[in-house]
């Protein structure tokens, strides 16, 4: 069940090595999705109204090695990835996706 949300500008939704655990779409605001290089952070995306983000997680189950900021604040719902599982198992078979090379 998608619950309603909202995040302050700034707020990191996951960073580095957090454990997947919902998938957000985004209904106002926006974030960047950024990776670290070096003691920098370079944003490889941007996350505008009407798109979802931390929806990989449901196909790769990968730790994700990315940052999740939001830079507008945020409006939006949630999903937890284990409330889509139950509802529909065929969702975890999908398959792997190979994003971490995608930049």
């Amino acid at each position: 069940m998608a619950e309603a949300k909202k995040v302050a500008k700034d707020t990191y939704l996951f960073r580095d090595g957090d454990a997947p655990d919902a998938m957000y779409i985004v209904k106002t605001g926006g974030f960047a999705i950024t990776k670290s290089k070096g003691n920098t952070e370079v944003v490889i995306a941007e996350i505008q109204p009407g798109a979802m983000v931390g929806e990989m997680a449901l196909f790769d189950k990968k730790t994700p090695q990315r940052q999740c900021q939001s830079h507008q604040g945020f409006r939006g719902h949630r999903t937890s990835l284990r409330f889509l599982e139950q509802a529909d198992g065929s969702i975890a078979r999908v398959g792997s996706c190979d994003h971490e090379n995608a930049e």
